[in-house]
């Protein structure tokens, strides 16, 4: 699969172009995306206040990412609708739940873990200092972090589609790159809003390089062993 993918790549890489008024939807529909600091405190007391992050990737009404303490870390999923969350820690015979509401940029609600009978309440706002830096924030509050639909243009060969799905923790970028052919993973590093990303296909790599300007990301892309040189833009999908 990795070899049809690189393969395919070589002539359909790229990335869509990103309107104004575009942007200002995405913004709108991406506001669980981000890491998260959450206070759970415990009904009934007794128990001290527990601290959490939450990992999140928003696309669409789908939210996915990690959730964390200091016991460990497990991965969560759900949705956010109508301005409200619904969250599960898929944490083995012990899952966590959370749900809520977006409440002035903070996540106000409930958490629970259901087989053992604990409950209470939770607050949750976005992280701060260097995690914020390496989520790629600009002035707009965009995100590297989402699922990108793209389209390269490479010198005399026809446009093509391909997608970026992307989580960011700290400074550091994992994800997965797609076309028609296939998959393959990537890795690679954000700061400031400019980014670095490689894409290992087997015998050949694809290297990304470039910004986050709102909610368009634009650079360039090559394949060294086939000397391809390109460039690329792409814009969140829903």
């Amino acid at each position: 699969m990795k070899t049809k993918f690189i393969l395919a790549a070589a002539v359909v890489l790229a990335a869509a172009v990103f309107s104004t008024s575009a942007s200002a939807g995405v913004l709108d529909e991406s506001p669980m995306t981000g890491l998260w600091k959450c206070k759970l405190k415990i009904d009934g007391g007794g128990m001290p206040d527990q601290d959490g992050e939450m990992d999140l990737t928003q696309t669409g009404k789908d939210v996915k990412g990690t959730g964390s303490n200091s016991g460990g870390s497990a991965p969560m999923k759900g949705t956010f609708e109508d301005g409200k969350y619904k969250l599960v820690v898929e944490a083995g015979d012990a899952n966590w739940t959370l749900e809520g509401k977006l409440d002035g940029g903070s996540l106000i609600g409930t958490w629970a873990i259901p087989s053992a009978g604990v409950k209470g309440t939770s607050s949750c706002s976005k992280g701060g200092g260097k995690a914020a830096a390496a989520t790629a924030s600009t002035s707009s509050g965009a995100t590297l972090g989402g699922l990108w639909k793209c389209v390269g243009k490479i010198p005399n060969q026809p446009d093509g589609e391909f997608q970026l799905d992307l989580t960011v923790k700290e400074d550091k970028v994992t994800g997965t790159g797609s076309n028609a052919a296939g998959s393959a993973p990537l890795a690679g590093t954000v700061k400031d809003g400019k980014f670095n990303l490689k894409l290992d296909a087997g015998d050949l790599q694809i290297e990304f390089e470039g910004k986050l300007d709102g909610n368009k990301i634009t650079g360039t892309f090559k394949i060294a062993a086939q000397g391809i040189n390109a460039t690329f833009e792409g814009t969140k999908g829903s």
